[in-house]
Order: structure tokens, then sequence, then C-alpha cells
């Protein structure tokens, strides 16, 4: 099939419809990564409020990937993220926890 001649409104039709197609799939992407990093602050959150247990489990587990996903729940990806942040971010957390502790 070959180029062919468009009325106006047929061009814009085609062009609406494009433009429709973008935003969905845009739309769908943005709300896609939305989740994935929501999903993580779920397990960040978890870590917080447990957070003397899960340095414990880091430091002291053989396989502490797994054992913080049975103990706490958490998916693949929360566990992983939870193991690759850094000391420095736990121990601003632990302070958070030490600030909430004395409002309290």
């Amino acid at each position: 099939m070959g180029p062919r001649v468009l009325s106006l409104g047929q061009a814009l039709e085609a062009f609406l419809d494009h433009q429709l197609d973008v935003l969905k799939r845009r739309t769908a992407f943005r709300l896609d990564k939305i989740a994935r990093r929501l999903e993580i602050l779920e397990g960040y959150l978890k870590a917080y409020l447990n957070l003397d247990e899960v340095i414990r489990i880091i430091r002291e587990e053989d396989e502490p990937k797994a054992t913080l996903i049975k103990t706490f729940d958490l998916t693949d990806v929360q566990a992983e993220a939870i193991l690759n942040m850094r000391l420095r971010s736990c121990a601003s957390l632990r302070k958070w926890k030490s600030v909430a502790n004395m409002k309290s």
C-alpha cells in the first residue's frame, strides 16, 4: 500500500489518534515507573520501622536477602533495594527514628 491523499479531516483524525496513542503509552510508562518506586519505598518503610532488626540481619545472617524477605514479607526488589542502601542512608534513618522517638 503506497502513499495516499487525505482530506483535512482524515489527516486531523490520524494525527489525533497518534497523539492519543502517544499519551496512553507515556502515561502507562510513568505509572509503571511510579509503581516500581512505590514498591521500593514500601520496603524502605518496613526497614525503617524495624531498623535495628534489619541491620542485625544484614550483619549476621549468611543469606540476608532471603531472611529479609521471609521476616518482613518483602518482595525480591524491596530486599535488593534495602541491601543496596548505603550505610550513610541507614545512619540517617536511625537518626530520624531517634528524633521521632524523642517527639513521642
